[in-house]
């Protein structure tokens, strides 16, 4: 079916478009929001493709006639003819073509919406920015998804923004990830922000590139969302962002959010903490703060209170007695697994055994000794090998005394 006014003389086309109107509303039935049929999606194309031309007519009771039957019909090109005849210079196709631009607003028309949104004049841009609201609240994700992609720097951020908000959405994720290669600094921000409830889609490795950024707002916020991620893939993007001799903003907003993802004393990552406040001095204050809340411990804000007058010598001089406590307790522990797994051989070798679990025993007593003073929380570490292992303890003493007592029978 074919639909053409060209012949008609200007009362035959404004007669034309009332009835395609007509015909539209019977489609639509003023519901632009649900899913038209096939056949009915090419009648209200068709339609379209026989008004938008007459909205450009020399007479202005044809374009009026034209604009306002436009208004009944939601498809492609509909909505960016009318916005262009909002500005014409007649006053009633100006009227005409506003009224219908929010029911013809599709998802393609956002670029053009955002640019009259931008008009000085207040009518026209309270129309299409009402218009443009509802393209980016109710369209589908994946309508959205060619957006990130616009020329139009204005329409990439509202598109990102808007999927920013969809958490649990493949799409949005799939367009915020996008939108990290972004060459706007804001757009690239806004992006790395909205992660954070959308999350990445695919691996967080690529999150790794804007920790390196040219622009130090861009790694701070990629930093940011990195302390609110809670994947070990996120995780490793962090810590690998401190292999970079991070400084200033950047490495304090990275002390911070490794402080974030850090549950309990995270000793490998305190040791990269303190790795960076002796490499950065002039970092100490933001790194002094991730250390304080990583050795917490539960301990409340005495202890953060206390810690937070340590200066990079005393933090160095605690990292230091735990290095060594850790250096002496994995040693006693190899010692009680060795001596664990060699009881099987016989209690001829329960001498030796004694001995090596009971020089053990005597270096987990040193690590409480060296607890006492800053970290007495760790003793629960401490004294579970000593528990696990007491069993032994006593089976090799028990035997060895029994053996002497049958010697000098």
């Amino acid at each position: 079916m074919a639909l053409s006014g060209a012949k008609l003389d200007a009362g035959g086309k404004c007669a034309l478009a009332t009835r395609l109107a007509d015909v539209a509303k019977a489609i639509t039935q003023d519901d632009n929001t649900k899913k038209f049929s096939e056949n009915d999606t090419k009648r209200l194309e068709l339609i379209a493709s026989c008004l938008i031309p007459d909205t450009k007519h020399a007479d202005a009771k044809v374009r009026a006639a034209a604009a306002e039957a436009l208004g009944a019909v939601p498809a492609p090109g509909a909505c960016n003819a009318l916005i262009a005849a909002a500005s014409d210079a007649d006053a009633a196709v100006k009227s005409a073509a506003r009224k219908g631009i929010a029911f013809t607003a599709l998802p393609e028309s956002a670029g053009k919406l955002l640019q009259a949104v931008a008009s000085s004049d207040l009518d026209l841009k309270s129309v299409a920015g009402a218009a443009f609201k509802k393209v980016r609240d109710k369209a589908k994700s994946e309508e959205l998804l060619p957006l990130v992609g616009s020329p139009d720097e204005s329409v990439r951020k509202e598109i990102v923004a808007a999927l920013g908000k969809r958490p649990a959405d493949s799409k949005a994720a799939e367009g915020v990830t996008r939108a990290l290669k972004d060459t706007s600094i804001e757009i690239r921000k806004l992006a790395l922000k909205s992660i954070q409830l959308t999350g990445v889609s695919g691996a967080a490795s690529q999150l790794a590139p804007l920790m390196s950024d040219a622009d130090e707002s861009v790694r701070v916020q990629c930093a940011e969302t990195l302390g609110e991620l809670r994947d070990d893939g996120s995780k490793k993007v962090l810590l690998d962002a401190f292999g970079s001799s991070p400084a200033g903003e950047t490495l304090k907003a990275l002390s911070k959010a490794l402080g974030q993802r850090s549950s309990g004393k995270d000793l490998p990552v305190i040791g990269v903490l303190v790795g960076q406040m002796n490499a950065h001095p002039e970092s100490f204050s933001g790194i002094r703060e991730a250390l304080i809340k990583m050795t917490n411990a539960q301990q409340g804000p005495k202890r953060d209170a206390e810690r937070m007058k340590w200066d990079a010598a005393r933090w160095n001089a605690w990292w230091d007695n735990i290095a060594q406590r850790e250096k002496i307790k994995d040693e006693a522990l190899s010692k009680l697994k060795k001596a664990d797994a060699r009881k099987q051989e016989g209690n001829k070798y329960y001498p030796e055994l004694s001995k090596m679990t009971n020089d053990a025993f005597d270096q987990l007593e040193k690590c409480l000794e060296m607890n006492k003073k800053d970290d007495p929380e760790d003793d629960n570490d401490i004294t579970s090998i000593q528990n696990k292992y007491k069993g032994n303890k006593y089976q090799f003493e028990k035997f060895q005394v029994l053996d002497e007592y049958r010697g000098k029978k």
